[in-house]
């Protein structure tokens, strides 16, 4: 995406934004969703999800706590908010100075790559 001219780069990650944005927000749905059921939590892990899931599934449930994904959601955001105010800010700056927030946010956007609407020059 470097290779654009400043305009079309700052297009080009505006578009990406928007995709991001969209997935956040479907992550966000979903962790609102679990959350609004029962939900493992430390506390009895041992029990019911140890045996029903067993020890490492059980685990990775807790670590994807609706209230963890919601959090996650939220510094995603911040950080989609704070590239492109950077690249709106002085589109000169980033040449050379590695200042790539478009490689930043097409990072963000790897875990997505299955989605439909992902497009590959956006991947780093």
């Amino acid at each position: 995406m470097t290779d654009l001219e400043p305009i079309e780069r700052l297009a080009a990650v505006l578009t990406l934004t928007e995709f991001l944005l969209a997935r956040i927000a479907e992550d966000e749905d979903r962790a609102n969703l679990a959350s609004a059921t029962q939900w493992f939590t430390t506390h009895n892990i041992q029990g019911r999800a140890t045996k029903q899931y067993g020890t490492l599934t059980a685990e990775f449930m807790i670590r994807w706590d609706p209230a963890r994904v919601l959090a996650e959601c939220e510094a995603k955001r911040q950080i989609v908010a704070q590239c492109v105010d950077g690249l709106r800010c002085d589109m000169e700056c980033l040449e050379g100075h590695g200042g790539n927030f478009d490689d930043i946010l097409g990072a963000l956007a790897l875990p997505y790559t299955d989605h439909p609407d992902y497009c590959e020059e956006w991947r780093p």
